[in-house]
């Protein structure tokens, strides 16, 4: 595992590929997919699990962490992002809000700046479709390291396609460059869950043009 240090050198592709559309993110992703029903979608999900520590991996710019924070004002929020202008984007979000309740910080998905068992809740929303195989197991290892015993991980990723027009968008997905989602694709996700030691079930699905977007929820499982 790549330590996560200000010494070490970290390579990584942003969201959108290109650092320039960094800012750009917000509105991209209003106007290409359902956000509100998304939004909506995940803090209904989370709001079912009393949590006082909530994460999210892969935070990004950080609009549904704002969200997150106007939900659940007596909740500790850590936003996780490797993106070093996505994370001050989000930063200056906060300080506009004046919103305290949440720590922002540079870390890999992989590699968390949190003690075993100490976090109540990890939400991770199209962060899989940006990882490679192998980062997508040690990712989830992590998770269930820092996970307690009574923690959830909810996952919105991409998974089998429902419809036509789902079909179509993904594919266009794939011939863009996005290698690491042929596995979701064939439902996959899932089944790398339930091989970390989660229970997993996908509660509920959204079509888009550009995929199914599933909602795995993961519970670990007692041994």
């Amino acid at each position: 595992m790549e330590a996560c240090t200000p010494d070490v050198v970290m390579k990584f592709n942003p969201s959108l590929y290109f650092d320039f559309l960094t800012p750009f993110y917000d509105s991209l992703f209003k106007l290409l997919l359902p956000r509100k029903k998304i939004r909506l979608t995940t803090l209904e999900l989370l709001e079912k699990d009393s949590s006082e520590n909530l994460v999210e991996l892969g935070s990004g710019t950080g609009d549904l962490i704002l969200e997150m924070a106007h939900k659940f004002p007596k909740a500790s929020i850590t936003a996780i992002d490797i993106d070093p202008k996505a994370n001050e984007i989000l930063k200056q979000k906060l300080r506009k809000k004046s919103i305290s309740q949440v720590n922002v910080q540079q870390a890999w998905s992989y590699d968390l700046p949190f003690e075993g068992g100490s976090v109540d809740a990890l939400f991770a929303s199209l962060l899989f479709c940006n990882l490679p195989l192998d980062r997508k197991h040690s990712t989830l290892e992590e998770a269930k390291r820092v996970l307690n015993e009574q923690g959830m991980l909810l996952i919105a990723e991409w998974g089998p396609p429902q419809t036509i027009i789902a079909k179509t968008g993904f594919l266009v997905l794939q011939a863009i460059g996005r290698s690491n989602i042929t596995d979701l694709r064939k439902g996959m996700l899932q089944i790398y869950l339930q091989e970390h030691g989660f229970s997993a079930t996908a509660s509920q699905y959204i079509n888009t043009l550009f995929g199914t977007l599933y909602f795995y929820r993961a519970v670990k499982l007692k041994n």
